[in-house]
């Protein structure tokens, strides 16, 4: 595994891993929650890059950098996190003479929500999505305005491409512990009515608001017993990188 910056502005710094067992030309983008820990969710991970031929691509979205980079632009800077992923995969497959334009993207917490935003905003890119446990989403709701719905969605095509992010297998994982409702849990009384009062609630929600929507077939939910809102936790008791790369396998 190497730490790497993209040189010049904003700083874009990132986690790679690339398996030593096989010649790999599939990207697994890996991001993290607001704990910033990239270098552990590629370090968890690498054994199952090794099974599967996959190279790793941690971002490092730093909060002084990306402010609020799960809603994909900072309100404030107006830095935009994922034009910087788009910068990060662009070096790499130039340097690794990769072809391949899609690529599959995982997210706990506050990652869940950015992944499912960027799927949602270039879904051409995207091969599949696993959401562990995000706090809240964006619904496939065209009357209510980013990011709790998609009216005013920061797109960079003209519109929102329904056929393509209907393509886009969406697994969503949550444990059935987490319930807790703690000051890292944005909730308002509407957020609460409309999405849930916990990040379980709110999973189910949204699956099942994506799958009446139209999203693609093998979009699943998978509720884990006896976890709460942990990475280490799902990785050590439920293996969650051998579980992603199942669901992403089976996209």
């Amino acid at each position: 595994m190497v730490s790497r910056a993209l040189a010049g502005e904003p700083q874009r710094d990132y986690f790679i891993y690339v398996p030593q067992s096989r010649p790999a030309s599939r990207i697994s983008v890996l991001v993290h929650g607001i704990s910033e820990n990239a270098c552990e969710q590629t370090l968890r991970f690498v054994a199952e890059s090794e099974k599967h031929g996959t190279i790793l691509i941690a971002p490092l979205f730093r909060r002084s950098v990306f402010g609020q980079y799960q809603q994909l632009i900072d309100g404030q800077s107006g830095i935009r996190a994922d034009r910087a992923l788009f910068d990060i995969i662009g070096a790499i497959r130039a340097e690794l003479g990769l072809s391949e334009q899609r690529f599959d993207l995982f997210g706990f917490s506050g990652g869940g929500q950015f992944v499912h935003r960027f799927a949602f905003v270039h879904p051409r890119s995207v091969r599949s999505c696993v959401l562990v446990a995000p706090g809240w989403y964006t619904f496939p709701d065209n009357a209510r305005a980013y990011p709790q719905g998609l009216r005013g969605l920061p797109l960079d095509e003209p519109s929102f491409d329904e056929d393509a992010v209907g393509a886009i297998p969406f697994h969503v994982v949550v444990g059935d512990q987490d319930v807790v409702r703690d000051g890292t849990l944005r909730s308002s009384p509407g957020m609460d009515r409309r999405q849930g009062r916990t990040r379980l609630e709110r999973a189910v929600r949204w699956h099942r608001a994506m799958r009446k929507w139209g999203a693609h077939q093998n979009s699943s939910l998978t509720i884990l017993g006896g976890l709460g809102h942990c990475f280490a936790e799902a990785v050590s008791d439920h293996d969650l990188p051998r579980l992603t790369f199942e669901l992403w396998d089976n996209s």
